[in-house]
């Protein structure tokens, strides 16, 4: 009880690295995070990824998506907008 919100998160990330699963989905993983701490968690979606986890990130956070991300897709009342694929 005495962890903060942040530090949950990150156990609950690490539980999912933990967990060996092939498809993690993570609502919102950097929320309240500062930078630092985002960037902790854009390394530990790339762990995932180099394990050949599908990893799915519902996220508002452009820095994060930058770092971890193959693409995006909007969604708007129900349908899908804007896809884009990143070369990386």
């Amino acid at each position: 009880m005495s962890l903060s919100g942040g530090e949950k998160q990150r156990i609950a990330i690490l539980s999912a690295i933990a967990a060996d699963t092939q498809l993690v989905i993570m609502d919102e993983p950097t929320s309240g995070l500062d930078y630092h701490h985002m960037k902790q968690v854009a390394y530990c979606v790339n762990m995932l990824r180099n394990q050949h986890k599908q990893v799915f990130i519902i996220t508002h956070d452009p820095e994060l998506i930058s770092l971890c991300c193959d693409g995006t897709f909007e969604l708007a009342q129900g349908t899908i907008k804007n896809i884009m694929i990143f070369n990386k």
